[in-house]
């Protein structure tokens, strides 16, 4: 089975079918060609960028003892957030996956009824970061003015 049936199979182990309703994108989407879609590896920030911060926040320590720091009671990593740059634990710091880019193989595929889809081509374990989200990010008024 090739990976074009994976959100049929995905639909079909769903609870209740009764419960389904049909999805169906409105036929300008449906005519959107993979030709447009353009690959990029930074976002593009149509807001002003955040500002690098200088490491204050992560409280980590070389330790000569283990090989990697900044693991799960890193300040950063609690708060959802990849130390910086200028984090003090250098190439021991295991909480830089946007730096690293340490991605996963992934494949954008066309699917029958929702546009487009992304699939992985690796195994992902439960609680391993993936990939960066890379896109358009609006805040809520921009999202309602934009409609």
């Amino acid at each position: 089975m090739g990976p074009e049936h994976v959100f049929d199979e995905l639909t079909k182990a769903l609870k209740d079918p009764a419960d389904f309703v049909d999805f169906d994108l409105p036929s300008a989407l449906k005519e959107w060609k993979l030709g447009y879609y353009i690959p990029i590896k930074r976002n593009i920030y149509l807001t002003k960028k955040r500002v690098e911060d200088d490491g204050i926040f992560c409280s980590c320590s070389l330790s000569s003892e283990s090989s990697v720091t900044c693991g799960k009671d890193c300040q950063c990593g609690m708060l959802f957030s990849c130390c910086s740059s200028n984090c003090k634990c250098e190439n021991k710091c295991a909480n830089k996956s946007f730096q690293l880019r340490s991605l996963f193989k992934t494949e954008l595929i066309k699917t029958e009824k929702c546009g487009f889809g992304l699939i992985a081509e690796d195994e992902i374990k439960k609680g391993e970061f993936v990939i960066e989200y890379v896109g358009e990010g609006m805040g809520l008024l921009k999202s309602i003015l934009s409609k």
